[in-house]
This record gives structure tokens, C-alpha cells and sequence, in this order.
């Protein structure tokens, strides 16, 4: 094992075994998941048991909230810009495989990085494929699967995805 793959390992141990726990408070999760190399912005919240893996940076922006058990398998980079709320459960991945022969349908691995636009919220069970693009302002229905991009300001749901509605960009009056 080369040394870059025994840090990427040892932060995933610390990442996913300390800082996931349930008893960790908020703001100490945050401070070990930075002390790992992981960017997250001021005042973002991530809660229990969310598993981190893979080498690629992940980038949490300002004001996001992340609820419990979320998946973030960053082979790629994962960006995620300020004003994201992602609900429960949600998978995001940045690794897959093209289909194979015959022998084996899981062929050559690749990765595409993934991000997701400022303000935008995720639902519960989403899950976000390799080399999706989200714009700002979207509204991900819950147990959608997000296969490609999604356009500013549109409400996405099913599986595929699609567009089912577009939102105002105009904030909503209080």
C-alpha cells in the first residue's frame, strides 16, 4: 500500500468511525471532519452516521445542512455550494463503471465529479450518479436518481429524474 492510500484510509477511519458518531456534538464533527481535509463552510451542520470515501476533495459551502446517514463516495471531487439542505439517506457518487462484456457487466471503473448548486435541496433517499451537475435554486423530490443535469430553479423527481416543474427565482416574500 503507497503512502497516499494509507492517509486516504486513516481519514476515512476518522471520518467515518469518530466523527460519525451519534454522541459527537455537531460542532466537534465539524472541527475533526476539517482537521481531515474536508472544506466545510461556516455554519454548515452534518450530522451522524454520514460515511465519507474515496481520495477526492469534498466541499461543503456556508449554511448547508446534511441530515443523518448520507453517502459520499468521493473517487471525484463533490462540490456542494453554500445553502444546501440534503435530507436523510442521500447517496452521492462520483466512481462507476462502464458495462463490460459478457464476463463481467461491471467494466472499467471511471469517475466524474458531482455538484450541486447554491440553495438547492435534496430529498430524503435521493440518489445523485457520477458527473451530475445540479444548478442552483433545484428542488430534488425524494427517491429521485439524479442521472444527469439538472437546470436552475426546476423541481426534479422519478427515477430518472426529470423536470416536473420550474420554480420562481424570485425569493418568496415573508
Amino acid at each position: 500500500m503507497n503512502n497516499e492510500t494509507v492517509k486516504v484510509h486513516l481519514r476515512n477511519v476518522i471520518v467515518n468511525v469518530i466523527a460519525a458518531a451519534y454522541i459527537l456534538p455537531v460542532s466537534l464533527r465539524i472541527a475533526v471532519m476539517r482537521l481531515t481535509g474536508i472544506a466545510i463552510g461556516e455554519g454548515t451542520t452534518i450530522k451522524s452516521r454520514c460515511t465519507f470515501a474515496g481520495p477526492g476533495p469534498i466541499i461543503f459551502g456556508s449554511g448547508c445542512y446534511i441530515s443523518f446517514q448520507c453517502e459520499f463516495d468521493a473517487t471525484g471531487t463533490i462540490e456542494i455550494a453554500d445553502n444546501v439542505n440534503i435530507a436523510s439517506g442521500v447517496s452521492i457518487s462520483t466512481c462507476t463503471h462502464r458495462i463490460g462484456d459478457l464476463d463481467r457487466r461491471a467494466g472499467p471503473r471511471y469517475t466524474d465529479n458531482v455538484s450541486i448548486g447554491k440553495g438547492t435541496w435534496v430529498g430524503t433517499n435521493c440518489v445523485i450518479l457520477p458527473g451530475v451537475r445540479i444548478g442552483p435554486g433545484c428542488v430534488i423530490a425524494a427517491g429521485a436518481v439524479v442521472a444527469a443535469d439538472c437546470d436552475a430553479n426546476g423541481l426534479y423527481a422519478g427515477v430518472p429524474a426529470k423536470l416536473v416543474n420550474t420554480l420562481d427565482p424570485e425569493p418568496i416574500p415573508a
